[in-house]
């Protein structure tokens, strides 16, 4: 059984600490009917280890590893000992342009070229120790860099033939960040995002 330390909103995810005992929890289909088929799940194993068996298929999670499921997707969940996790719960709706698979590692080949599976790890490390620190304010522009960051993974990882609709997502969700921050001065206008995410009107 998971026992849960902390939980927090941050600008519409939710953000989760979690102590798990010796451990195996299955999730069936028909839980996601009942709840939490909403979101996907973003977690990452801060200590100990744990199996995750979904989608045909068996990942181990080390401390610094992190997986994205779909929480549509039964799975089982392993520890054989004590282990520490933090997780995001990413609303689907935030993630719907992105077009994204039920499971994905870091530990996952297609993203190992690109660098960004690690960064996206050091930033989950990174508001697992902050949490306690983020003022409400900065809660929103903190959503929208680590759905960004999880943008940018993911699609780095992707086909070059998915290249193009998913670059043109994550630009998105940058021009949100971006306009979210400078919305009080004088000079937001479409040129100056466009200049400073350096992309065309």
């Amino acid at each position: 059984r998971a026992v849960e330390h902390r939980r927090r909103h941050v600008g519409g995810l939710g953000a989760v600490r979690m102590q798990v005992p010796l451990s195996r929890v299955t999730r069936e289909a028909r839980d996601a009917l009942d709840s939490g088929g909403g979101y996907f799940k973003l977690s990452m194993q801060i200590a100990g280890a744990a199996d995750v068996h979904a989608a045909n298929r068996t990942v181990h999670l080390g401390p610094g590893d992190w997986i994205m499921l779909d929480q549509r997707l039964p799975y089982t969940w392993e520890s054989a000992a004590p282990a520490s996790l933090f997780g995001l719960q990413i609303p689907r709706e935030r993630l719907a342009a992105l077009g994204l698979p039920s499971l994905v590692c870091s530990r996952d080949e297609a993203l190992a070229d690109s660098g960004m599976a690690p960064i996206l790890g050091g930033h989950l490390r990174t508001l697992n120790t902050q949490l306690a620190h983020v003022t409400e304010d900065a809660a929103h522009l903190l959503a929208e860099a680590s759905i960004g960051l999880l943008a940018t993974t993911l699609s780095s990882g992707r086909p070059h033939a998915r290249a193009p609709v998913d670059a043109l997502a994550a630009v998105r969700l940058r021009a949100v960040q971006y306009v979210r921050l400078h919305a009080s001065e004088a000079t937001l206008s479409v040129d100056a995002i466009a200049h400073a995410l350096r992309c065309s009107r």
